[in-house]
């Protein structure tokens, strides 16, 4: 980071694994030498945190990740006390809150040189990886879902708020060039799902909470023609079919 105008968003704490300033010099005391940095003030306000992550404000209080054990904590950085939420089978990072609620990404890690000598290592028999949901309030976990293969890794974890039944494509995908929605009341061409076939009832440039997937054949002036392209280079060689795939009420 650099001094000045830079047009940054400077979240109020951050957290780093270490306080050295050598390249690799956290690794010998990862299993305790992590601390939070208050940003503003430039001040080191916890310590003895192993690897820690994801520091949230949310309701006036202060919560991290401490990944080398798996833990969610709540930090009180003016008093300096320290409490275990909860503890979760697996490598924690990314956490989202919502009302009472944590969201916490776990992942799966491997006893090696890097990760080696961390507390969660004791465990490895038991690490998951996917995302837990627990309640603040008894710090039990109310519900966890797990990536059984493929997925090893959780990096962040974000809400989607009423939305329901989500649907992530690739950009490189050739369903991307095809995805059209049809917005309310008809008529108009559709216009295209920017990165996604399914919008949510929230997304008020889409189809209604009734709307259903469906084969749509393009109108009679746009049969035969080329998928439009989402940008420059998403869809370089994208054929021609016959149909479009598309929402409609």
């Amino acid at each position: 980071m650099a001094p000045g105008d830079r047009g940054m968003l400077v979240p109020r704490f951050v957290t780093a694994l270490n306080e050295t300033d050598t390249r690799g010099g956290w690794r010998p005391s990862k299993a305790k030498g992590g601390c939070l940095i208050d940003v503003p003030s430039g001040e080191i306000v916890a310590r003895g945190l192993s690897m820690p992550h994801s520091p949230r404000s949310h309701e006036g209080r202060l919560w991290l990740l401490e990944s080398g054990n798996g833990r969610l904590l709540l930090e009180d950085n003016t008093t300096g006390h320290r409490e275990t939420v909860t503890e979760v089978p697996g490598f924690v990072r990314g956490l989202a809150i919502h009302g009472p609620y944590a969201f916490m990404g776990l992942s799966k890690i491997r006893e090696s040189a890097t990760l080696g000598g961390l507390p969660i290592g004791e465990r490895l028999g038991e690490v998951k990886c996917g995302v837990a949901a627990v309640d603040f309030r008894s710090g039990r976990v109310v519900g966890m879902f797990e990536f059984r293969s493929a997925v090893e890794e959780i990096f962040e974890v974000q809400l989607l708020v009423g939305v329901r039944f989500p649907e992530v494509i690739g950009s490189q995908q050739d369903t991307v060039c095809r995805t059209f929605v049809v917005p309310d009341g008809g008529g108009a061409s559709p216009p295209l799902a920017s990165g996604s076939s399914a919008p949510g009832p929230s997304d008020h440039q889409g189809p209604g909470p009734n709307a259903h997937p469906r084969r749509m054949t393009p109108p009679p002036d746009r049969q035969g023609s080329r998928p439009a392209r989402l940008d420059g280079d998403a869809c370089p060689s994208a054929p021609r079919p016959p149909e479009l795939t598309g929402f409609q009420e």
